[in-house]
Protein backbone atom coordinates (compact mmCIF):
# COMPACT_ATOMS: atom_id res chain seq x y z
CA UNK A 1 0.00 0.00 0.00
CA UNK A 2 1.69 3.18 -0.85
CA UNK A 3 2.02 6.27 1.38
CA UNK A 4 -0.53 8.38 1.80
CA UNK A 5 1.64 11.19 0.58
CA UNK A 6 -0.63 14.36 -1.13
CA UNK A 7 1.79 17.00 -2.86
CA UNK A 8 0.07 20.51 -3.50
CA UNK A 9 3.01 21.95 -4.61
CA UNK A 10 2.98 24.65 -1.76
CA UNK A 11 5.37 24.29 0.60
CA UNK A 12 7.20 27.24 1.95
CA UNK A 13 11.07 28.06 1.29
CA UNK A 14 13.09 30.21 4.28
CA UNK A 15 15.69 31.92 2.96
CA UNK A 16 18.86 32.53 5.16
CA UNK A 17 20.46 31.14 7.83
CA UNK A 18 17.39 30.19 10.54
CA UNK A 19 17.22 26.33 11.53
CA UNK A 20 13.70 26.46 12.55
CA UNK A 21 11.06 24.26 11.32
CA UNK A 22 7.23 24.80 11.80
CA UNK A 23 4.11 22.52 10.94
CA UNK A 24 0.94 23.98 10.44
CA UNK A 25 -1.66 21.42 10.25
CA UNK A 26 -4.96 20.00 10.45
CA UNK A 27 -6.74 17.28 12.55
CA UNK A 28 -10.79 17.60 11.98
CA UNK A 29 -10.86 14.47 13.97
CA UNK A 30 -9.25 14.82 16.94
CA UNK A 31 -10.48 18.33 18.18
CA UNK A 32 -9.23 19.64 21.48
CA UNK A 33 -6.44 16.54 21.90
CA UNK A 34 -2.42 17.05 22.42
CA UNK A 35 -0.30 16.77 19.78
CA UNK A 36 3.54 16.51 20.26
CA UNK A 37 6.63 16.39 17.80
CA UNK A 38 9.55 14.36 19.01
CA UNK A 39 13.06 13.50 17.31
CA UNK A 40 15.22 10.31 17.68
CA UNK A 41 17.90 10.49 20.62
CA UNK A 42 19.73 8.24 18.45
CA UNK A 43 18.52 5.54 16.03
CA UNK A 44 20.00 2.49 18.39
CA UNK A 45 17.92 2.64 21.13
CA UNK A 46 14.96 5.00 19.33
CA UNK A 47 14.65 7.05 22.39
CA UNK A 48 12.58 10.11 21.60
CA UNK A 49 12.50 13.90 22.83
CA UNK A 50 9.66 15.75 22.72
CA UNK A 51 10.19 19.23 20.70
CA UNK A 52 6.97 20.58 20.75
CA UNK A 53 3.43 20.05 21.54
CA UNK A 54 -0.13 22.01 21.44
CA UNK A 55 -3.51 21.64 21.59
CA UNK A 56 -5.35 21.10 18.59
CA UNK A 57 -8.43 23.91 18.22
CA UNK A 58 -12.26 23.54 18.20
CA UNK A 59 -11.27 23.64 13.93
CA UNK A 60 -8.89 21.40 13.86
CA UNK A 61 -5.81 23.11 13.46
CA UNK A 62 -2.54 23.09 15.04
CA UNK A 63 0.88 24.70 15.20
CA UNK A 64 4.39 22.70 16.08
CA UNK A 65 8.13 23.77 15.66
CA UNK A 66 11.50 22.10 15.70
CA UNK A 67 14.64 23.49 15.18
CA UNK A 68 16.93 21.07 13.41
CA UNK A 69 20.29 21.78 11.88
CA UNK A 70 19.94 18.38 9.42
CA UNK A 71 17.49 16.68 7.99
CA UNK A 72 16.25 13.64 9.93
CA UNK A 73 13.23 11.82 10.58
CA UNK A 74 10.81 13.11 13.10
CA UNK A 75 7.57 11.98 14.89
CA UNK A 76 4.19 13.17 15.20
CA UNK A 77 1.99 11.87 17.81
CA UNK A 78 -1.82 12.22 18.70
CA UNK A 79 -2.73 10.03 21.45
CA UNK A 80 -2.26 6.80 20.88
CA UNK A 81 -1.61 7.19 16.99
CA UNK A 82 1.99 8.29 15.64
CA UNK A 83 3.39 9.31 12.54
CA UNK A 84 7.21 9.87 10.58
CA UNK A 85 8.00 12.67 8.40
CA UNK A 86 11.33 14.00 7.41
CA UNK A 87 11.92 17.95 7.94
CA UNK A 88 14.50 19.33 6.23
CA UNK A 89 16.08 22.85 8.15
CA UNK A 90 14.56 25.89 6.62
CA UNK A 91 10.75 24.70 5.60
CA UNK A 92 7.50 25.48 6.42
CA UNK A 93 4.98 21.98 6.33
CA UNK A 94 1.74 21.80 6.24
CA UNK A 95 -0.03 18.22 7.32
CA UNK A 96 -3.40 16.85 7.43
CA UNK A 97 -3.74 14.08 10.26
CA UNK A 98 -6.12 11.29 9.33
CA UNK A 99 -8.96 9.96 11.65
CA UNK A 100 -8.06 7.17 14.01
CA UNK A 101 -9.40 3.34 13.18
CA UNK A 102 -12.07 3.10 15.23
CA UNK A 103 -12.67 -0.29 14.61
CA UNK A 104 -9.16 -0.90 15.68
CA UNK A 105 -8.60 -2.21 19.24
CA UNK A 106 -5.33 -1.08 21.13
CA UNK A 107 -4.20 -2.12 24.72
CA UNK A 108 -2.60 0.81 26.61
CA UNK A 109 1.04 1.58 25.73
CA UNK A 110 -0.10 0.65 22.09
CA UNK A 111 0.51 2.97 19.25
CA UNK A 112 -1.05 2.84 15.60
CA UNK A 113 0.79 4.22 13.21
CA UNK A 114 -0.72 6.66 10.39
CA UNK A 115 -0.09 7.85 7.37
CA UNK A 116 0.05 11.89 7.24
CA UNK A 117 -0.44 13.17 4.65
CA UNK A 118 1.66 16.40 3.43
CA UNK A 119 1.42 19.47 1.78
CA UNK A 120 4.67 19.81 0.03
CA UNK A 121 6.13 21.20 -3.38
CA UNK A 122 8.49 18.43 -5.99
CA UNK A 123 11.79 19.40 -4.54
CA UNK A 124 10.76 19.00 -0.89
CA UNK A 125 12.35 15.82 0.72
CA UNK A 126 9.20 13.49 1.86
CA UNK A 127 7.89 14.08 -2.09
CA UNK A 128 11.51 12.84 -3.52
CA UNK A 129 11.55 9.97 -0.84
CA UNK A 130 7.49 9.04 -2.18
CA UNK A 131 8.42 9.06 -5.91
CA UNK A 132 11.52 6.70 -5.40
CA UNK A 133 9.80 4.22 -3.67
CA UNK A 134 6.96 4.95 -6.22
CA UNK A 135 9.37 3.23 -8.87
CA UNK A 136 10.72 1.30 -6.82
CA UNK A 137 7.01 -0.05 -6.38
CA UNK A 138 6.80 -0.19 -10.08
CA UNK A 139 10.16 -2.46 -10.39
CA UNK A 140 9.37 -4.88 -8.16
CA UNK A 141 5.56 -5.68 -10.04
CA UNK A 142 7.58 -5.32 -13.11
CA UNK A 143 10.44 -8.14 -11.46
CA UNK A 144 8.26 -10.23 -10.02
CA UNK A 145 5.82 -10.87 -13.72
CA UNK A 146 9.00 -11.18 -15.62
CA UNK A 147 10.27 -13.45 -12.57
CA UNK A 148 6.90 -15.68 -13.09
CA UNK A 149 7.32 -15.82 -17.08
CA UNK A 150 11.61 -16.57 -16.88
CA UNK A 151 10.94 -19.05 -13.85
CA UNK A 152 7.80 -20.68 -14.47
CA UNK A 153 8.79 -24.15 -12.91
CA UNK A 154 9.31 -22.83 -9.95
CA UNK A 155 7.65 -22.11 -6.93
CA UNK A 156 7.40 -18.87 -7.08
CA UNK A 157 4.26 -18.18 -4.46
CA UNK A 158 6.69 -17.57 -2.39
CA UNK A 159 8.34 -14.76 -3.63
CA UNK A 160 6.42 -11.38 -2.68
CA UNK A 161 7.04 -7.64 -2.25
CA UNK A 162 6.78 -6.17 1.08
CA UNK A 163 6.51 -2.63 1.96
CA UNK A 164 7.05 -0.59 4.63
CA UNK A 165 4.46 2.55 5.76
CA UNK A 166 5.39 6.11 6.20
CA UNK A 167 8.55 6.14 3.36
CA UNK A 168 10.53 3.54 4.44
CA UNK A 169 12.40 1.27 1.66
CA UNK A 170 10.19 -1.73 0.11
CA UNK A 171 12.16 -5.22 0.55
CA UNK A 172 11.64 -8.77 -1.29
CA UNK A 173 10.91 -11.91 1.01
CA UNK A 174 11.36 -15.29 -0.23
CA UNK A 175 11.46 -18.19 1.11
CA UNK A 176 15.05 -20.18 1.50
CA UNK A 177 14.69 -22.85 -1.33
CA UNK A 178 15.25 -20.59 -4.47
CA UNK A 179 17.31 -21.69 -6.56
CA UNK A 180 20.56 -19.67 -7.59
CA UNK A 181 19.86 -18.89 -10.76
CA UNK A 182 16.94 -16.76 -9.85
CA UNK A 183 19.29 -15.07 -6.72
CA UNK A 184 21.66 -13.95 -9.94
CA UNK A 185 18.20 -12.47 -11.85
CA UNK A 186 17.11 -10.92 -8.76
CA UNK A 187 20.86 -9.41 -8.10
CA UNK A 188 21.69 -8.77 -11.33
CA UNK A 189 17.79 -6.76 -12.00
CA UNK A 190 18.31 -4.69 -8.77
CA UNK A 191 22.32 -3.55 -9.38
CA UNK A 192 20.92 -2.42 -12.95
CA UNK A 193 17.98 -0.82 -10.98
CA UNK A 194 20.15 0.85 -8.60
CA UNK A 195 22.24 2.16 -10.87
CA UNK A 196 19.30 3.92 -12.97
CA UNK A 197 17.85 5.86 -10.25
CA UNK A 198 21.79 7.14 -9.22
CA UNK A 199 21.71 7.90 -12.37
CA UNK A 200 18.22 9.89 -11.99
CA UNK A 201 18.61 11.60 -9.24
CA UNK A 202 22.24 12.64 -9.53
CA UNK A 203 21.84 15.95 -9.69
CA UNK A 204 19.84 16.51 -6.53
CA UNK A 205 21.93 17.65 -3.98
CA UNK A 206 20.45 16.65 -0.99
CA UNK A 207 22.60 14.26 0.76
CA UNK A 208 20.37 12.93 3.38
CA UNK A 209 18.21 11.92 0.10
CA UNK A 210 21.19 10.22 -2.26
CA UNK A 211 22.33 8.36 1.38
CA UNK A 212 18.20 7.27 1.63
CA UNK A 213 18.26 5.45 -1.77
CA UNK A 214 21.85 4.32 -1.48
CA UNK A 215 20.74 2.58 1.92
CA UNK A 216 17.62 1.61 0.49
CA UNK A 217 19.51 -0.51 -1.82
CA UNK A 218 22.06 -1.50 1.30
CA UNK A 219 18.50 -2.73 2.99
CA UNK A 220 17.25 -4.47 -0.42
CA UNK A 221 20.65 -6.34 -0.95
CA UNK A 222 20.45 -7.64 2.61
CA UNK A 223 16.92 -8.99 2.41
CA UNK A 224 17.70 -10.34 -0.93
CA UNK A 225 21.00 -12.58 0.54
CA UNK A 226 23.55 -10.89 -1.11
CA UNK A 227 26.89 -11.89 0.25
CA UNK A 228 27.74 -10.30 3.93
CA UNK A 229 31.40 -9.26 2.32
CA UNK A 230 29.59 -7.61 -0.93
CA UNK A 231 27.59 -5.60 1.84
CA UNK A 232 30.59 -4.66 3.93
CA UNK A 233 32.33 -3.46 1.05
CA UNK A 234 30.20 -1.51 -0.82
CA UNK A 235 28.10 0.10 2.26
CA UNK A 236 30.08 -0.19 5.42
CA UNK A 237 34.18 -0.12 5.01
CA UNK A 238 35.55 3.73 4.40
CA UNK A 239 32.32 4.50 4.46
CA UNK A 240 30.96 7.94 6.90
CA UNK A 241 28.49 6.70 9.99
CA UNK A 242 25.45 8.60 9.32
CA UNK A 243 24.22 8.65 12.92
CA UNK A 244 20.96 10.61 12.21
CA UNK A 245 19.85 8.92 8.90
CA UNK A 246 17.43 6.73 9.65
CA UNK A 247 17.44 4.12 6.53
CA UNK A 248 21.62 4.29 6.99
CA UNK A 249 20.91 2.90 10.99
CA UNK A 250 17.92 0.48 9.82
CA UNK A 251 20.67 -1.44 7.54
CA UNK A 252 23.93 -0.91 10.02
CA UNK A 253 20.81 -2.56 12.80
CA UNK A 254 19.93 -5.11 10.46
CA UNK A 255 24.09 -6.13 9.36
CA UNK A 256 24.86 -6.19 12.75
CA UNK A 257 21.98 -7.74 15.09
CA UNK A 258 23.31 -10.36 17.34
CA UNK A 259 27.04 -9.56 16.06
CA UNK A 260 28.96 -10.14 19.60
CA UNK A 261 26.35 -13.41 20.17
CA UNK A 262 27.36 -15.11 16.70
CA UNK A 263 30.96 -14.59 16.95
CA UNK A 264 31.45 -14.91 20.49
CA UNK A 265 29.63 -18.49 20.47
CA UNK A 266 31.25 -19.52 17.09
CA UNK A 267 34.11 -22.04 16.91
CA UNK A 268 36.93 -18.89 17.79
CA UNK A 269 35.18 -16.88 19.95
CA UNK A 270 36.36 -18.13 23.15
CA UNK A 271 38.63 -15.22 23.56
CA UNK A 272 35.67 -12.65 22.99
CA UNK A 273 33.49 -14.89 25.21
CA UNK A 274 35.91 -14.57 27.87
CA UNK A 275 36.49 -11.20 27.53
CA UNK A 276 32.86 -10.31 28.19
CA UNK A 277 32.11 -12.86 30.45
CA UNK A 278 34.89 -13.28 32.58
CA UNK A 279 36.92 -10.15 32.74
CA UNK A 280 34.19 -7.65 31.07
CA UNK A 281 36.96 -5.60 29.58
CA UNK A 282 35.59 -3.12 26.95
CA UNK A 283 39.22 -2.55 25.81
CA UNK A 284 40.17 -6.04 25.18
CA UNK A 285 37.29 -6.91 23.93
CA UNK A 286 37.15 -3.92 21.25
CA UNK A 287 41.18 -5.23 20.50
CA UNK A 288 39.60 -8.93 19.76
CA UNK A 289 37.19 -7.26 17.22
CA UNK A 290 39.90 -5.75 15.17
CA UNK A 291 40.22 -8.98 13.49
CA UNK A 292 37.21 -8.69 11.11
CA UNK A 293 37.80 -6.94 7.77
CA UNK A 294 34.51 -5.11 8.01
CA UNK A 295 35.46 -3.34 11.29
CA UNK A 296 38.86 -1.97 10.24
CA UNK A 297 37.54 1.67 11.40
CA UNK A 298 37.47 2.84 14.81
CA UNK A 299 34.69 4.84 15.05
CA UNK A 300 32.47 1.72 13.47
CA UNK A 301 33.86 -0.78 15.34
CA UNK A 302 33.36 0.69 18.45
CA UNK A 303 29.57 1.55 17.77
CA UNK A 304 29.20 -2.16 17.03
CA UNK A 305 30.56 -3.51 20.16
CA UNK A 306 28.25 -1.22 22.24
CA UNK A 307 24.99 -2.21 20.31
CA UNK A 308 26.16 -5.89 20.55
CA UNK A 309 26.45 -5.80 24.54
CA UNK A 310 23.33 -3.60 24.53
CA UNK A 311 21.89 -6.70 23.17
CA UNK A 312 23.31 -9.43 25.08
CA UNK A 313 22.43 -7.82 27.92
CA UNK A 314 18.73 -8.82 27.09
CA UNK A 315 20.47 -12.68 26.43
CA UNK A 316 19.78 -15.42 28.35
CA UNK A 317 23.51 -16.78 30.17
CA UNK A 318 25.10 -13.80 29.72
CA UNK A 319 26.22 -11.68 33.16
CA UNK A 320 24.56 -8.61 33.13
CA UNK A 321 26.84 -7.08 35.32
CA UNK A 322 29.49 -7.81 33.15
CA UNK A 323 27.80 -5.92 30.18
CA UNK A 324 26.45 -3.35 32.10
CA UNK A 325 29.79 -2.47 33.44
CA UNK A 326 31.79 -2.82 29.81
CA UNK A 327 29.14 0.04 28.89
CA UNK A 328 29.98 2.39 31.93
CA UNK A 329 33.96 1.57 30.18
CA UNK A 330 32.75 2.51 26.97
CA UNK A 331 31.13 5.37 28.32
CA UNK A 332 34.31 6.66 29.99
CA UNK A 333 36.53 5.33 27.19
CA UNK A 334 35.12 6.73 24.25
CA UNK A 335 36.23 10.51 22.70
CA UNK A 336 32.57 10.17 19.98
CA UNK A 337 30.12 12.46 21.47
CA UNK A 338 27.23 10.01 19.20
CA UNK A 339 28.22 7.10 21.30
CA UNK A 340 28.36 8.19 24.61
CA UNK A 341 24.74 9.53 24.07
CA UNK A 342 23.31 6.04 22.51
CA UNK A 343 25.53 4.16 25.88
CA UNK A 344 23.62 7.22 28.16
CA UNK A 345 20.12 6.07 26.59
CA UNK A 346 21.22 1.96 27.00
CA UNK A 347 22.25 2.49 30.38
CA UNK A 348 18.91 4.69 31.12
CA UNK A 349 17.12 1.63 29.73
CA UNK A 350 18.99 -0.92 31.53
CA UNK A 351 18.62 0.85 34.57
CA UNK A 352 14.85 2.23 34.12
CA UNK A 353 11.79 0.66 36.46
CA UNK A 354 14.61 -1.90 37.73
CA UNK A 355 14.19 -2.71 41.53
CA UNK A 356 16.84 -0.16 43.52
CA UNK A 357 16.31 2.06 40.74
CA UNK A 358 14.70 5.53 41.00
CA UNK A 359 11.05 5.51 40.00
CA UNK A 360 9.99 7.70 37.54
CA UNK A 361 8.00 10.85 38.24
CA UNK A 362 4.56 11.36 37.22
CA UNK A 363 2.77 14.91 36.69
CA UNK A 364 -1.00 13.98 35.92
CA UNK A 365 -4.66 15.57 37.02
CA UNK A 366 -7.33 14.02 39.69
CA UNK A 367 -10.72 13.93 38.48
CA UNK A 368 -11.05 17.35 39.95
CA UNK A 369 -8.27 18.64 37.22
CA UNK A 370 -5.78 19.69 39.94
CA UNK A 371 -2.67 18.76 39.15
CA UNK A 372 -0.70 15.94 41.23
CA UNK A 373 2.88 15.09 41.31
CA UNK A 374 3.40 11.34 42.32
CA UNK A 375 6.64 11.92 43.97
CA UNK A 376 5.97 14.95 46.19
CA UNK A 377 7.56 14.63 49.53
CA UNK A 378 7.16 13.76 51.83
CA UNK A 379 6.55 10.42 50.80
CA UNK A 380 4.92 7.08 52.23
CA UNK A 381 5.30 3.94 50.62
CA UNK A 382 3.32 4.15 47.18
CA UNK A 383 1.74 1.54 45.26
CA UNK A 384 1.17 2.65 41.94
CA UNK A 385 -1.07 0.84 39.61
CA UNK A 386 -2.04 1.53 35.90
CA UNK A 387 -6.03 0.41 34.64
CA UNK A 388 -8.21 0.61 32.36
CA UNK A 389 -11.86 1.57 32.41
CA UNK A 390 -13.20 -1.30 29.73
CA UNK A 391 -11.00 -3.93 31.48
CA UNK A 392 -12.69 -6.84 33.54
CA UNK A 393 -9.50 -7.80 35.06
CA UNK A 394 -8.69 -4.33 36.37
CA UNK A 395 -12.07 -3.84 37.96
CA UNK A 396 -11.26 -7.09 40.25
CA UNK A 397 -8.04 -5.66 41.09
CA UNK A 398 -9.66 -2.28 41.90
CA UNK A 399 -12.03 -3.88 43.97
CA UNK A 400 -9.79 -6.37 45.98
CA UNK A 401 -7.70 -3.13 46.34
CA UNK A 402 -10.02 -0.81 48.12
CA UNK A 403 -10.10 -4.13 50.50
CA UNK A 404 -6.06 -3.24 51.07
CA UNK A 405 -6.91 0.50 51.30
CA UNK A 406 -8.91 0.01 54.45
CA UNK A 407 -6.24 -1.80 55.97
CA UNK A 408 -2.77 0.28 54.91
CA UNK A 409 -4.36 3.52 53.94
CA UNK A 410 -2.22 4.81 57.02
CA UNK A 411 0.90 3.98 55.69
CA UNK A 412 0.99 3.56 51.94
CA UNK A 413 -0.25 6.00 49.29
CA UNK A 414 -2.33 4.49 46.85
CA UNK A 415 -1.72 5.97 43.94
CA UNK A 416 -3.63 4.62 40.57
CA UNK A 417 -3.82 5.90 37.08
CA UNK A 418 -6.60 5.31 34.98
CA UNK A 419 -6.01 4.96 31.24
CA UNK A 420 -8.81 5.94 29.16
CA UNK A 421 -9.90 7.74 26.11
CA UNK A 422 -10.66 11.33 27.03
CA UNK A 423 -11.37 13.10 30.31
CA UNK A 424 -14.83 12.45 29.78
CA UNK A 425 -14.39 8.92 30.01
CA UNK A 426 -12.23 9.07 33.06
CA UNK A 427 -15.01 11.18 35.51
CA UNK A 428 -17.64 9.09 34.16
CA UNK A 429 -15.74 6.04 35.38
CA UNK A 430 -15.51 7.52 38.78
CA UNK A 431 -18.71 8.68 39.03
CA UNK A 432 -20.00 5.43 38.71
CA UNK A 433 -17.36 3.25 40.78
CA UNK A 434 -17.35 5.71 44.14
CA UNK A 435 -15.89 2.48 46.25
CA UNK A 436 -12.48 3.57 44.68
CA UNK A 437 -11.87 6.26 47.76
CA UNK A 438 -7.89 6.93 46.84
CA UNK A 439 -5.86 8.48 44.93
CA UNK A 440 -6.76 8.45 41.19
CA UNK A 441 -5.62 10.19 38.15
CA UNK A 442 -6.08 10.59 34.50
CA UNK A 443 -3.81 9.54 31.61
CA UNK A 444 -4.53 9.80 28.36
CA UNK A 445 -3.92 6.92 26.19
CA UNK A 446 -1.09 6.68 24.19
CA UNK A 447 -0.05 9.68 26.60
CA UNK A 448 3.95 10.90 26.73
CA UNK A 449 3.51 11.29 30.65
CA UNK A 450 3.20 7.72 31.54
CA UNK A 451 5.59 6.27 28.69
CA UNK A 452 8.92 6.08 31.51
CA UNK A 453 6.62 3.75 33.18
CA UNK A 454 6.01 1.30 29.64
CA UNK A 455 3.05 0.13 29.91
CA UNK A 456 2.08 -2.87 27.83
CA UNK A 457 -0.93 -4.27 29.37
CA UNK A 458 -3.21 -3.52 31.94
CA UNK A 459 -3.37 -3.64 35.01
CA UNK A 460 0.18 -3.31 36.04
CA UNK A 461 1.93 -2.25 39.26
CA UNK A 462 4.72 -0.86 41.22
CA UNK A 463 5.71 -0.45 44.62
CA UNK A 464 7.79 1.99 45.52
CA UNK A 465 9.51 3.06 48.86
CA UNK A 466 9.90 6.54 50.96
CA UNK A 467 13.27 7.05 49.09
CA UNK A 468 11.68 7.00 45.69
CA UNK A 469 13.17 3.51 44.98
CA UNK A 470 11.25 1.08 43.08
CA UNK A 471 11.38 -1.93 45.17
CA UNK A 472 8.71 -4.35 43.72
CA UNK A 473 9.08 -3.82 39.27
CA UNK A 474 6.36 -5.49 38.61
CA UNK A 475 4.88 -4.95 42.21
CA UNK A 476 2.24 -8.57 42.86
CA UNK A 477 -1.37 -6.86 41.80
CA UNK A 478 -4.02 -7.00 45.02
CA UNK A 479 -4.89 -10.60 44.31
CA UNK A 480 -1.42 -12.17 43.94
CA UNK A 481 0.03 -11.56 47.51
CA UNK A 482 0.78 -7.92 48.35
CA UNK A 483 -0.77 -8.20 50.85
CA UNK A 484 1.87 -10.12 52.57
CA UNK A 485 4.62 -7.72 51.47
CA UNK A 486 2.79 -5.04 53.37
CA UNK A 487 2.48 -6.65 56.32
CA UNK A 488 5.82 -8.50 56.23
CA UNK A 489 7.37 -4.38 55.52
CA UNK A 490 5.24 -2.57 58.52
CA UNK A 491 5.19 -5.88 60.67
CA UNK A 492 1.59 -6.18 61.41
CA UNK A 493 0.24 -8.58 62.49
CA UNK A 494 -2.41 -10.59 60.09
CA UNK A 495 -5.87 -10.73 60.95
CA UNK A 496 -6.98 -13.89 62.21
CA UNK A 497 -3.31 -15.05 62.03
CA UNK A 498 -2.70 -15.56 65.78
CA UNK A 499 0.68 -14.54 65.66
Amino acid sequence: MKRNLLIYFCTFFLSGAAQNVTISGLALHQRHAEIAIYTYDDLITYYRTQQDKDTIDMFGKFSLSVSINKPQLVIIKVGNQFGRIYLQPDFVYGIKIPARDSTLFLPPGKEEEMDISIVGDSTELNARIIEFNNRLDEFWEDFYFRSVKKFSHLQLDSLHRVKKKNGTVQTLSWSDNLSGSLLKFVHRDLDSFQFEMMSRYRMVRLQYFQTYIDYSFAILNSNTGRHPNFLAKHYLVERPIAYHNYEYMEFFNLFFTQYLQKHSTGKSGNLMYDAIQTQGDFKHLNELMKGDPALKSDSLRELVAIKGLFELYFTPHYKKESIKSMLVQAEHLTNNQEHRLIISNMLRNINNLQSGASAPDLFLTDQKGESYRLLEPPLRYIYLGFFSPWSTTCMEQLKKEEQLFRIFGKQVNFVSVCIARDSLQFKEFMRKHPFVRWQVLFAREGSEKIRDYNILSVPSYYLINPQGKIIQSPALAPDEGIEEKFYKIFNIKKRGSGK
